[in-house]
């Protein structure tokens, strides 16, 4: 009995172990295999003013997008996905990678607009980027509001408007939608934080030259929506090539007004090179120099995340006060009132430790590596100082900027004695 009942635990013992085996391999297999079906899973893409992946990652992604499509024609998210995969790869690979990749995965951003107006041209999705691709063309306005129309709680065609009516300098439409957008929670509040600080880098009344669109449309955000320096008058160094605003911002701030043209940066060389995005940059760089030299009072400045080779020309009349450079024809002490700046004006709690769930956080790292500069250049001035702490205090900030932006190596390499 003894023996028999020791045998039937053996025995269940062993049928126990080899179920737990079993199991163990049962889930194993499950695991691998839906881990195989998650790796081939679309999944969202964004604009990499929201977040940044590698060139390789948007041609994967164009790919699965372009497979739920082969199923369903009618599958709008899937259009919009694809289409976005496409021009990011566009922006992140091309020229080198981007036509080897062409016609087999990726596909000509005309070609993907005119096959979604085939298949969904009463979509959100269509009239969006049939708008977006258009580079802010006034005769495809129409588009944009009729994507507004069909689904007007999407945020994404909120920066379109606020352009649409920045150039058109219809002021309550483009506070209108800065506050529409800032409520739908789509903004980055580290991109705002940052962009807070670019504002108390300044002067009253100033100008400021921004580059893009984390560093123009959180500006116009936080004066907008928050009230904050609604005294400075943000120009971005795109929209100024756009005639008729600029006309008009020039009335506004008494500025008189460029005759020149980009033909006129043609050169011999351009023509015979075909290079002619060189006469675009002459062109810019000579607009810049114009509202700059005919700002009458308006103190001038530039975002540190504007190209340098726009302010190449008069680099050494400029003057790093925070997170923006001031232009002056005289030198004065800018540590100073850098100091004073960062100490006393900046919210920089953000940098140290963030609670946001920000979507965009890799952008928020990444751009935040504007602030090592101005950092830099105070670690230099404490110890030239002998105020050992507020160097510690600062190198601290700087040690934690370049860790998020993993760019750790490289900012240590500069506190190096």
């Amino acid at each position: 009995m003894k023996k028999l009942f020791e045998r039937t635990k053996l025995l269940t013992l062993w049928i126990f172990k080899s179920f737990q085996a079993f199991s163990i391999l049962l889930i194993f297999v499950l695991f691998v295999s839906a881990s195989q079906v998650q790796a081939q899973k679309p999944e969202p893409v964004y604009s990499i003013v929201k977040q940044v992946k590698p060139y390789e990652w948007y041609v994967k992604q164009a790919g699965l997008w372009k497979k739920e499509i082969q199923k369903d024609s009618a599958n709008a998210p899937a259009w919009y996905n694809y289409y976005i995969a496409n021009r990011m790869a566009n922006l992140t690979g091309k020229p080198d990678k981007w036509d080897s990749e062409k016609d087999k995965v990726l596909q000509d951003m005309a070609g993907i607009i005119e096959s979604m107006g085939k298949a969904i041209p009463e979509s959100f999705e269509y009239n969006h980027v049939k708008f977006w691709n258009g580079g802010n063309n006034i005769e495809l306005f129409p588009y944009l509001e009729k994507a507004y129309a069909i689904d007007p709680s999407r945020p994404e065609t909120y920066d379109d408007f606020i352009t649409h009516y920045e150039i058109s300098r219809e002021k309550k439409m483009k506070e209108q939608f800065c506050k529409m957008w800032y409520n739908s929670g789509d903004v980055s509040p580290g991109i705002l934080n940052m962009n807070y600080n670019v504002l108390m880098s300044m002067d009253e009344n100033a100008i400021l030259f921004t580059a893009g669109d984390n560093d123009t449309y959180p500006v116009w955000i936080l004066q907008n929506v928050k009230n904050i320096r609604k005294d400075v008058v943000v120009l971005n160094t795109s929209l100024i090539f756009i005639e008729g605003y600029r006309k008009a911002i020039f009335s506004e701030l008494n500025i008189p007004a460029f005759e020149k043209e980009v033909s006129d940066f043609v050169t011999k060389e351009i023509k015979k090179n075909g290079n002619y995005q060189a006469a675009y940059d002459a062109y810019q760089k000579a607009l810049v120099k114009h509202i700059v030299d005919n700002s009458g009072k308006r103190p001038v400045y530039f975002a540190v995340t504007v190209r340098k080779n726009i302010y190449a020309d008069f680099e050494d009349k400029l003057y790093l006060e925070g997170l923006a450079f001031k232009y002056s024809e005289t030198g004065y002490d800018n540590l100073a009132i850098l100091r004073r700046n960062v100490e006393k004006r900046f919210m920089m709690d953000y940098l140290q430790i963030d609670f946001a769930n920000d979507m965009s956080l890799s952008v928020v790292d990444h751009t935040n590596f504007n602030y090592i500069l101005p950092f830099l250049n105070l670690y230099d001035h404490y110890v030239l100082a002998d105020e050992s702490e507020k160097a510690e205090w600062i190198k601290s900030l700087a040690m934690k900027v370049g860790e998020r932006a993993g760019q750790e190596e490289k900012i240590k390499a500069q506190f190096v004695e």
